[in-house]
C-alpha cells in the first residue's frame, strides 16, 4: 500500500512538471532572442520550444511506462490534431522537394518536424491543463509577459537600448518586439489583450483590477505601434 501511495504521489509530480513546462512555454518562446544567431528571432524561439517539448516528452513518457498505459483525454479535438499531424506527414513523403519539407527553409526550419512539435503543443495543453484554476495560471502568466515585451515594445519604439542591435528594419517606424516580426509581434499582443478582458473578472480588489487596466492600455498602445493593420482588425472583430 505505501508503495502505491508513494508512485501515486510521483505520478501527480509528473503531471506537475508537464504543467510547469507549458507555464515555461508561454514564457520563453515569445521572450527569447539572441543577435548571436543568423535569424535573431526564429532559431533561439525554436531551440526553446524543442528543449522544453522534448522535456515534456520525456516526463510523459515516464508517466506512460509508468502507468504501463498511454492515457489521453478523448475528444474530437485530438482527432484533428492527429488527423493534421498524418497530413503533415503525407505530404512530406510525397513532397517534390523533400528535404525542405522535412526541414525547411534555411533560417526558418518550419519543416514537418516543427509541425508535429507545434501541433503536439495544444495536445499535452488539452491533456494536462484540465483544472479550471491551471488554465487561468496559463493565461495570467502570458498576459504578465506580453505585458513585459509590450514595455519593450514602447523602449524600442523611443530608441531607448536599440544602439547595440543591426535590425534589419528601424524598431522606431514598427515595433516588432521580442518577435522580429511587426505583424506577428501585432497578432501576439493582440491575443493577450483579449485574454485580459476575459481575466478582468477573476480579479476581485481594487488594486490589481487597476493594474490590469494599465497592462491593457498599455498593450492596447504597443498593438498601435506595431501598425499591424490585421493585428488591429482581429482584436477589434473579436
Amino acid at each position: 500500500m505505501p508503495n502505491k501511495v508513494s508512485s501515486d504521489q510521483s505520478l501527480v509530480s509528473v503531471d506537475h512538471a508537464i504543467r510547469v513546462c507549458v507555464y515555461i512555454l508561454a514564457v520563453a518562446v515569445p521572450l527569447v532572442f539572441s543577435p548571436a544567431f543568423y535569424a535573431v528571432f526564429s532559431m533561439p524561439k525554436l531551440a526553446a520550444l524543442r528543449i522544453i517539448s522534448l522535456a515534456i516528452i520525456f516526463l510523459w513518457g515516464y508517466k506512460i511506462f509508468s502507468e504501463e498505459k498511454f492515457s489521453y483525454h478523448k475528444s474530437f479535438f485530438n482527432i484533428l490534431l492527429l488527423i493534421a499531424a498524418g497530413v503533415a506527414v503525407v505530404t512530406t513523403v510525397f513532397s517534390t522537394v523533400f528535404y525542405t519539407s522535412l526541414y525547411g527553409a534555411e533560417g526558418r526550419f518550419l519543416g514537418v518536424f516543427t509541425m508535429i512539435n507545434l501541433l503536439l503543443l495544444p495536445f499535452i495543453t488539452f491533456n494536462f491543463l484540465r483544472e479550471k484554476k491551471a488554465v487561468q495560471k496559463f493565461m495570467i502568466i502570458s498576459f504578465i509577459t506580453a505585458t513585459v515585451l509590450s514595455i519593450y515594445g514602447i523602449l524600442q519604439f523611443l530608441g531607448i537600448f536599440q544602439a547595440s542591435f543591426n535590425w534589419s528594419q528601424d524598431p522606431t517606424m514598427r515595433v516588432f518586439g521580442t518577435v522580429g516580426q511587426s505583424n506577428h509581434f501585432g497578432a501576439y499582443i493582440g491575443m493577450n489583450i483579449l485574454l485580459g478582458c476575459g481575466l478582468y473578472q477573476h480579479f476581485k480588489t481594487h488594486k490589481y483590477r487597476i493594474y490590469f487596466i494599465a497592462a491593457l492600455i498599455l498593450q492596447a498602445l504597443v498593438l498601435f505601434l506595431t501598425t499591424s493593420r490585421g493585428a488591429v482588425m482581429a482584436v477589434l472583430v473579436a
